[in-house]
């Protein structure tokens, strides 16, 4: 992990990060201790909210934001291609039933050719084919 200079963030390493019950808190704790120093944190709004929705609660959304400010966690708009990119996975990835937020996150790596994904959903990223490398690294 040592050359990684930017990930992308799902919803489900957030969560993860967040809920001490959770049953990856603690992979997700040490794989974000093992991170490089000047590694740049990228997600996309709509992992926010689904953040926001699973977490559900006033003190474990607060303990979100405490991870969004101390990663610190940027924020990318999607563009309008980016847009047309998520729907042409949504489609290829139909059986597969690919949520937005997901979609998302593929199209913005691609933008900013970024391979590595910090997510617990290792079963549905480790399917999507990427356009900018063959697989993602997949984090914790």
């Amino acid at each position: 992990m040592k050359n990684l200079r930017s990930v992308v963030v799902d919803t489900g390493f957030l969560v993860g990060l967040v809920k001490s019950d959770d049953a990856y808190h603690k992979r997700c704790l040490t794989a974000l201790s093992q991170m490089p120093e000047n590694c740049a944190y990228h997600t996309v709004e709509s992992c926010l909210a689904e953040s926001v929705f699973l977490l559900a609660s006033e003190k474990v959304i607060s303990a979100l934001h405490k991870v969004v400010d101390a990663l610190p966690l940027q924020i990318q708009a999607l563009t309008n291609a980016d847009l047309s990119r998520v729907f042409q996975l949504l489609n290829k990835y139909q059986d597969r039933r690919m949520d937005f937020a997901d979609a998302a996150l593929v199209a913005l790596a691609e933008r900013m050719n970024i391979k590595t994904i910090l997510t617990t959903d290792k079963r549905d990223f480790g399917i999507y084919r990427p356009k900018h490398t063959t697989v993602f690294e997949l984090i914790p």
